[in-house]
């Protein structure tokens, strides 16, 4: 697997997958996720996008704000990883980080050297 710098146009279909795992609870629009935002994508061994993500450079670390794709037997959080580190890296970033709300996500990357680094508390008003 490998990553690649895209726009955002090329990078949405895969990003619209993202939405029902939004942690906003629907409060932040696209426009919003997609603010200040690099876009990458995801390729295949045969060099074919399968996937995108997008991040933002806060601080020292690199945020994953969505991420979205399809890779049939592949999991692809697990396999793209190390490209996301080596981009951080070459960004000059020190950690990667994501907000999720699934479980099984954070224990397949907890596998890889990930920290649950605490909880987000919040009351969405109505």
């Amino acid at each position: 697997m490998k990553v690649r710098l895209i726009q955002a146009e090329a990078a949405r279909p895969w990003l619209e997958m993202a939405g029902k795992f939004d942690v906003s609870g629907g409060i932040v629009s696209q426009a919003e996720n997609e603010s200040g935002c690099l876009f990458m994508a995801v390729l295949d061994d045969d060099g074919r996008e399968c996937g995108a993500f997008s991040v933002r450079i806060a601080g020292n670390t690199l945020w994953i704000i969505q991420a979205g794709g399809r890779l049939p037997g592949v999991s692809l959080s697990e396999e793209v990883m190390p490209s996301v580190e080596v981009a951080a890296r070459s960004l000059d970033c020190r950690s990667v980080a994501f907000a999720t709300r699934r479980a099984g996500l954070i224990e397949r990357m907890e596998k890889l050297g990930f920290e649950a680094a605490g909880t987000i508390v919040r009351k969405v008003f109505q």
